[in-house]
């Protein structure tokens, strides 16, 4: 409930160093609060540092719970069209006890962290053939090309455009390939097979694209990309984790978004981590 200290009745900061005979006043709030962590630099007692320690240790296993939990959450709803609350014990209990879990809770924790593939848990609890493949990501490219009827619009498999994206069109007869503009397939298509396009807005359609990072190997770097992808509300598909003989790692994450925007703001908040040396679109 510490807010301040009053030394010799004048308000200083808690790390004041104190002198014989200064007279000390403790000013409380009316409710606990968080310690700070730069408390550690200047509290004298093993019992106060263990105190704070064990504080900030437990703060951090609770939000690998919840990012874990909204993970799990996800893949759920994505592969099975269950929430977890009609998830029963029995189905879960052999994986818990194969894999050393007690608990749920435990087993959040572990995937919050980085150590467990959230969609990898919920195919090894669930049989791939009770998978509920039937909410399907829209494929079917909804694009125009003013001044061209096209009977079919496909996404180009090296650039693979996503809402949002400047757009071309390379016409193949009533067919037309769309790319983005600054892709480098694009120089090497005669000018007469190119089109104008663009996008027909669409609520509720979704993409799935790879993002590639490299980070610093430490613990937890999986855990942070997970929990950014988690505050954004963005669905992890897959994930995979390269480390590199440099003490470097690449994180390869497919995750579903809404449009470029929203994958630019999510490039953005996966850069400012730091342990993220660098982010980017993968296109294939």
């Amino acid at each position: 409930r510490v807010l301040s200290a009053k030394i010799n009745g004048l308000e200083q900061p808690l790390d004041y160093v104190l002198a014989n005979g200064d007279m000390v006043e403790i000013v409380l709030g009316p409710k606990s609060q968080a310690p700070h962590r730069e408390w550690l630099d200047f509290v004298k007692t093993n019992s106060a540092k263990k105190a704070i320690k064990h504080w900030y240790t437990q703060l951090s296993r609770r939000h690998s719970r919840q990012v874990g939990r909204e993970l799990i959450e996800k893949e759920l709803q994505q592969l099975l069209g269950r929430k977890l609350e009609s998830i029963q014990e029995q189905e879960v209990r052999d994986y818990l006890v194969h894999h050393g879990y007690r608990t749920m809770d435990q087993l959040f924790m572990a995937i919050g962290q980085g150590e467990r593939n959230p969609r990898q848990v919920v195919k090894r609890i669930f049989a791939e053939d009770r998978l509920d493949h039937t909410v399907p990501v829209q494929r079917q490219l909804n694009v125009r090309t003013p001044g061209f009827e096209a009977t079919f619009f496909a996404r180009s498999g090296c650039c693979r455009p996503i809402e949002g994206d400047h757009i071309l069109g390379i016409k193949n007869g009533t067919r037309v390939e769309i790319h983005r503009s600054e892709c480098s397939h694009m120089q090497n298509i005669n000018p007469t097979q190119v089109l104008a396009a663009n996008w027909v807005i669409e609520a509720g359609r979704t993409y799935r694209v790879w993002i590639k990072a490299s980070v610093k190997t430490q613990i937890g770097m999986l855990r942070d990309v997970a929990d950014v992808c988690a505050r954004q509300r963005i669905a992890i598909h897959d994930v995979t984790v390269r480390r590199l003989p440099t003490g470097m790692s690449t994180i390869s994450v497919f995750v579903e978004i809404k449009d470029a925007d929203q994958l630019s703001t999510l490039l953005r908040k996966l850069q400012a981590l730091p342990a993220v040396m660098q982010v980017r679109r993968r296109h294939s």
